[in-house]
């Protein structure tokens, strides 16, 4: 039995597609589209960080130009192991800037320099394409900071640029299409920028709203002014204010001085050596009575999932539902711990309105029943600041007198408040103490707490929030 070949063409096996050399209009392009995506970021990053990203795309087009300008010389390149070695040293110096390199803010700032060092070897269009991917990512990542209109409309230049790149990239070098004018390149690109609109309108519409993005990252060192039932000074490297409203407070009467508006929030006594947490919250049974004079007030709580309540130091009265009296147990809305703590039932996920009845007071009565045993208990460590203590109790028998020594120190030594602080490994306390001495509210705050339990007299963290801003419109 015969075989009949049929007539056709001969079959060839598939091959990848070669990658081209790079060609100058396509790195000019390149460069476009690396400053449009930088441009967004910077405004987040170190000022030497955005510098360094610019400069490394510019040293790029400017050997571009000087090899146009000599094209029978050799063209000038930057060789391989010394771009290798600039990015272990731009890795070092993220390090030492942001005290850490696993984390979402050095992880950026070491991409926008990277896509630099990218930019300055990249000689095929299959390296440019991949350029294209990595400018996308970093299109991203201001939106990891706001996602305002604002950071919408900063993003639409490069968004244009990207769409040009790629079609100047995917012309072969034989295309005399690849030298056409600008203006045409940012048109093709304008036109498929328009034909995506409706999808991502769809999408908009559609597409569900999530409470935590589908993304993840991972655990940065970094966190904002606020609350937390857990601190660990010397874990934070860098602190930004916050500007978000916690909660509102509507005054019956006249509003008091910022020094008295203590909004106490959360006590930790619980010290592991590096971390402290709240003790079991134990209701403290009947509320104390004071002669001073009491305030009325009603608070609008954010809600912050946890179920601690504020008000001024100290609670005279159970919080509850505003317009209901005073002591009406099926209106109160939370608890008060023998720690003075106010407590709600539950956690709090909306927003909550309670009225509440204070006294301006700094100190508390004593309480029969309270353990004040936890209050001075440290765990092993920090050697250094326990000897220090015993040096200073030695000096100062009375407690008084030790406390106000130790405020004292802290006043004349050469301690700096930053919302910058290092990061520490062990012994948090005898870092901040006696080597790096620089540190925000938290590390203060611990560190004073230790040398009193060091000297035998009872303390904790308490936390919460002080003064608060007026509001002319609502008093």
């Amino acid at each position: 039995m015969s075989r009949v070949r049929s007539p056709g063409h001969p079959r060839k096996s598939a091959k990848p597609t070669r990658a081209h050399a790079i060609t100058p209009p396509q790195i000019r392009w390149l460069g476009a589209l690396l400053i449009a995506a930088q441009l967004p970021q910077a405004v987040h990053l170190p000022i030497w960080v955005a510098l360094a990203g610019f400069t490394l795309v510019l040293v790029r087009l400017a050997l571009l130009e000087r090899n146009r300008a000599r094209p029978h010389a050799k063209p000038a390149r930057i060789p391989s192991w010394a771009l290798v070695v600039f990015a272990i040293a731009a890795a070092g110096a993220v390090k030492m800037s942001f005290g850490y390199l696993l984390g979402r803010e050095p992880s950026i700032a070491f991409l926008y320099i990277l896509v630099g060092i990218k930019f300055l070897e990249t000689r095929t269009t299959r390296d440019g394409a991949l350029l294209c991917c990595l400018a996308c990512f970093l299109l991203i990542t201001p939106f990891l900071y706001s996602q305002s209109l604002f950071a919408a409309l900063a993003a639409l230049p490069a968004l244009l640029i990207v769409g040009a790149t790629l079609d100047a990239l995917n012309r072969v070098p034989t295309d005399s299409a690849i030298l056409a004018p600008w203006r045409e390149t940012v048109r093709r690109s304008g036109i498929m920028l328009l034909q995506g609109v409706p999808i991502a309108v769809l999408l908009f519409l559609l597409f569900p709203r999530l409470a935590s993005p589908l993304w993840g990252l991972p655990a940065d060192y970094r966190a904002t002014t606020g609350l937390s039932d857990r601190m660990s000074p010397g874990q934070i490297s860098d602190l930004s204010l916050s500007d978000t409203v916690a909660f509102r407070v509507d005054f019956e009467g006249p509003v008091p001085a910022p020094s008295q508006r203590y909004w106490r929030g959360p006590v930790l006594a619980r010290f592991d050596g590096r971390s402290w947490t709240a003790t079991r919250a134990e209701s403290q049974g009947e509320l104390a009575r004071y002669d001073a004079p009491a305030i009325a007030y009603t608070v609008a709580l954010e809600p912050h999932d946890k179920p601690w309540l504020f008000a001024l130091d100290v609670p005279a009265a159970l919080p509850r539902l505003p317009g209901s009296p005073i002591g009406d147990p099926g209106n109160e809305i939370g608890a008060l711990t023998r720690d003075q703590r106010l407590l709600a039932r539950t956690p709090v996920a909306q927003p909550l309105r309670y009225t509440q009845v204070s006294v301006l007071r700094d100190r508390y009565p004593g309480h029969p029943g309270l353990d004040i045993s936890p209050n001075v208990q440290l765990p092993r460590g920090n050697d250094r600041t326990l000897e220090f203590a015993r040096e200073l109790r030695s000096t100062y028998s009375h407690d008084r007198a030790y406390i106000s020594a130790v405020l004292r120190w802290f006043n004349t030594e050469n301690f700096v408040y930053t919302l910058t602080p290092p990061l520490v490994g062990r012994d948090p306390v005898d870092f901040f103490l006696f080597k790096e001495r620089r540190g925000f509210c938290e590390h203060y705050a611990s560190a004073f707490v230790v040398l009193l339990r060091a000297a035998g007299i009872p303390a904790r963290v308490v936390t919460g929030y002080q003064g608060g801003e007026i509001n002319p419109r609502g008093g």
